[in-house]
């Protein structure tokens, strides 16, 4: 499964869910690849310094990111589209109606609101803030990403599960 988080500039919450999400995969062993962009992103600036900080304080490694804005092709080779607002998904599913079914706002889809967008689930921009907003912000991120794979888990292959065709000896 490929997942696509996005938010607004790409240098806040899409990246530290993108990190988050991924260093969450690996310690369950799902064969998962992530990625994050932005609506409004200025390609290649870096995550901003104090998301980077509260992704170091979780022993992630925010140097290599650099923003990128969201095109068709990103949406196109992803099979699940999570957005940071309900604005931001709104923002999406009118500028790429060939990829709605697919976007959906992070905190409801996590809390199984498939459909619904709803501001009350929105994960706040700390951009501006202080460095305990983002810390805040990436504590959000880490318990609504737990909701997350809790709830696609049951449905995603392992990364040491293997498809019998892949055996040696199986006819392809």
């Amino acid at each position: 499964m490929r997942i696509l988080f996005i938010c607004t500039g790409n240098t806040c919450r899409s990246p530290m869910a993108a990190l988050l999400a991924k260093q969450k995969s690996a310690l369950r062993n799902l064969n998962v690849q992530i990625d994050s962009a932005g609506l409004y992103a200025m390609s290649g600036a870096p995550m901003s310094t104090y998301a980077a900080r509260a992704m170091e304080q979780r022993d992630l490694d925010a140097q290599s990111h650099t923003a990128k804005t969201v095109t068709a092709e990103l949406l196109a080779s992803a099979d699940l589209v999570l957005s940071m607002t309900a604005s931001h998904a709104s923002n999406l599913r009118g500028r790429y109606p060939e990829h709605a079914r697919k976007i959906h706002q992070l905190g409801a889809f996590a809390a199984g609101l498939v459909d619904e967008l709803d501001a009350r689930y929105d994960i706040v921009d700390p951009y501006g803030g202080t460095p305990g907003e983002y810390q805040s912000c990436a504590g959000e991120l880490d318990r609504v990403l737990d909701q997350l794979f809790d709830r696609l888990e049951p449905g995603l292959k392992h990364t040491h599960d293997t498809d019998p065709s892949d055996e040696p000896g199986s006819a392809h």
